[in-house]
């Protein structure tokens, strides 16, 4: 499946599956900043971003959720 979004200002389209979670997607396209702390439970916090400017744990969230949207990550500060 193919997606679009602004990761950290910049547009950019990928490839991925439709279940994949978005902190892993993240991850596998370099983003470091999301970590694993609960297990995908949602709980610590520790993957979280700005996606259309809300704070969102991406362990909750599958990559056809960001289409289309702005992701902001520390990285981009």
């Amino acid at each position: 499946m193919k997606i679009s979004l602004k990761l950290n200002g910049v547009p950019r389209r990928f490839f991925t599956e439709p279940g994949e979670r978005v902190r892993d997607f993240l991850e596998r396209h370099g983003i470091v900043s999301v970590r694993n702390g609960c297990d995908g439970e949602g709980s610590c916090g520790a993957c979280a971003v700005l996606v259309d400017g809300r704070l969102q744990n991406t362990c909750l969230l599958v990559t056809p959720q960001i289409d289309g949207k702005e992701i902001e990550t520390i990285e981009s500060l």
